[in-house]
């Protein structure tokens, strides 16, 4: 059965538009919502990429300040260089007057010198034992292939000749300067018979390194 409209065109035309704009409402809700979600998404986008370049930028400062810091660390590095060489041209800081004044401590009563000689000398770096300290004192020269620095260094060697009464101060004297905190590889050339003022002593030589 076919149904009748008797509604006058005014009003069916007013359905109408009322159903497009119905439909145009729909359709600009979901362009708007759309918009939203696209606007929120690149937001999000903007926001990373600020992050981003905020951490970039303090990579950058910061290998900025540690190429600098490098620059500073090769400056030092080349004045210890220099330093080092020049250490070890001189071979010791500590000055004459302050040696002469080490072994007028270290000297027994009943000995004399009769020679005293202070010269620069090159020797091998020290080999140090596990414990840190150097056997006996007493340095000793490393192999090529040992894996140490075997550059000679330059020290200062003291050589002195004396008189004694006897060996027991020519071994209290060795043992005093074995002692002292100035003086290292303490060694005894030779010890002999010598006239002293008609009596019979001992004439010495023993020689030793100033320490560094």
């Amino acid at each position: 059965m076919q149904s009748l409209d008797f509604l006058p065109e005014r009003i069916k035309a007013q359905r109408t538009r009322l159903k497009i704009l119905v439909r145009q409402g729909y359709l600009i809700g979901t362009c708007v919502v759309v918009l939203l979600l696209l606007g929120y998404t690149r937001h999000r986008q903007i926001v990373a990429a600020e992050g981003q370049v905020d951490l970039l930028t303090q990579r950058k400062a910061n290998s900025q300040r540690q190429i600098q810091m490098m620059k500073i660390l090769q400056e030092k590095r080349s004045e210890l260089l220099i330093k080092k060489r020049i250490d070890g041209q001189l071979g010791s800081r500590i000055g004459i007057v302050e040696i002469l004044s080490e072994l007028e401590k270290v000297l027994p009563e009943a000995i004399a010198l009769n020679e005293l000689k202070i010269e620069t000398a090159t020797q091998l770096p020290k080999v140090r034992t596990s414990s840190g300290r150097n056997s006996s004192r007493r340095p000793r020269e490393v192999s090529a292939g040992g894996g140490k620095d075997t550059s000679p260094l330059t020290r200062l060697r003291v050589d002195l000749i004396g008189l004694a009464p006897s060996n027991v101060e020519v071994a209290a004297f060795l043992g005093q300067l074995t002692a002292s905190d100035m003086f290292e590889d303490v060694r005894l050339g030779y010890s002999k018979n010598a006239d002293l003022q008609k009596r019979t002593g001992r004439e010495f030589s023993v020689s030793c390194y100033v320490m560094r």
